[in-house]
């Protein structure tokens, strides 16, 4: 059975990556998976936020990186989305993963571009050990240097995966390098062979971002492991409940 991760909380009908949009997604079991985005206050704390400024989902302005934590934490990252959510705050990783344990998994894009990779490895495993949830999360990036540097310090203990757009022409050479277990690819690219492919050599393969009703069908008919990160998983339950 296809595995429906709900991209940024359930994006779709609640402001993203918020407490509001995860915890919906959460309380619905037809919804395996949330994915999240992470990047680092200026006192490293881990917090939950797509962009890498405040600008375009709370009433802040800047990098997230320029501020602490605390000068963040009371930001509104709800009213953007529509007047139900005002008051909604920038989640940090802690609260998700308490918010998560034990109900769903939990897909962490890490957005943090700081040049030192142990200053932002070190509060993410801190808190996943803390929780002792290694087995219900995985680690991404577009920065696959960053990946590899996770799986060689933490010895592969945490899954982890590459995030690529486009079809590279050196995709197996990256994930080989990478020593990422999970290819989480851009959905128009991916297709039936590399699938069954990827599958057989024990890889996950999670599909961004699939929206549209006609793409998601595609998607599950090709193979029942292939994960779908969508904005809309209301659109994926009736295929869901087909293929049961």
């Amino acid at each position: 059975m296809n595995i429906c991760m709900a991209h940024r909380g359930w994006s779709s009908i609640a402001p993203e990556n918020t407490m509001a949009a995860i915890e919906l997604a959460v309380n619905d079991t037809r919804i395996q998976a949330v994915e999240i985005d992470v990047h680092l206050t200026k006192d490293n704390i881990p917090v939950v936020i797509h962009d890498y400024t405040l600008n375009r989902t709370t009433n802040g302005k800047g990098f997230v990186k320029q501020y602490t934590y605390d000068e963040i934490r009371y930001l509104d990252a709800g009213s953007w989305f529509s007047e139900e959510f005002r008051g909604q705050r920038i989640p940090t990783l802690e609260e998700v993963l308490l918010l998560v344990r034990g109900r769903c998994h939990l897909n962490i894009e890490i957005k943090s571009l700081a040049p030192d990779y142990r200053q932002i490895e070190q509060p993410i495993i801190s808190l996943i050990d803390r929780y002792r949830m290694s087995d219900e999360v995985m680690i991404t990036s577009f920065n696959h240097e960053l990946i590899r540097y996770i799986n060689l310090s933490q010895r592969n203990r945490v899954t982890t995966g590459i995030i690529v757009a486009g079809r590279p022409l050196l995709l197996p050479a990256q994930l080989i390098r990478s020593r990422a277990n999970v290819l989480s690819m851009e959905y128009p690219f991916i297709t039936k062979e590399m699938v069954d492919a990827l599958l057989s050599r024990n890889y996950q393969v999670v599909a961004w971002t699939v929206d549209d009703p006609e793409d998601i069908a595609s998607l599950m008919q090709m193979s029942p492991g292939v994960q779908i990160c969508t904005n809309c998983p209301q659109n994926m339950f009736p295929f869901m409940n087909r293929m049961e």
